[in-house]
């Protein structure tokens, strides 16, 4: 008896997230609105694979992973976000 091929693969791949994604599913992942993350595209700040020809658009998960790296040690280097309170008492004149 012949073992399929597509599915003596499923069988044998690696227990792991899939490498690349759609921009849905890139949001989901980064938990940003969709729309978000179409514009971060377009401005380049998120780099995307696009199809020739297409309007498809896939993302890798690893600089995805990167992305939020980053961001998280970005945000870490400036200190309070904006909208927090400063902790002490109002400077007077």
């Amino acid at each position: 008896m012949k073992t399929n091929k597509v599915l003596s693969f499923v069988k044998t791949a690696p227990e792991h997230p899939q490498a690349i994604l759609t921009v849905p599913e890139g949001a989901a992942y980064m938990r940003l609105g969709g729309s978000t993350l179409y514009r971060l595209i377009a401005r380049g700040v998120v780099p995307a694979i696009k199809v020739p020809g297409t309007a498809i658009v896939r993302l890798r998960r690893e600089v995805l992973d990167g992305l939020l790296r980053q961001w998280e040690q970005s945000g870490r280097r400036r200190g309070r976000r904006r909208g927090q309170a400063t902790g002490g008492a109002c400077p007077t004149d």
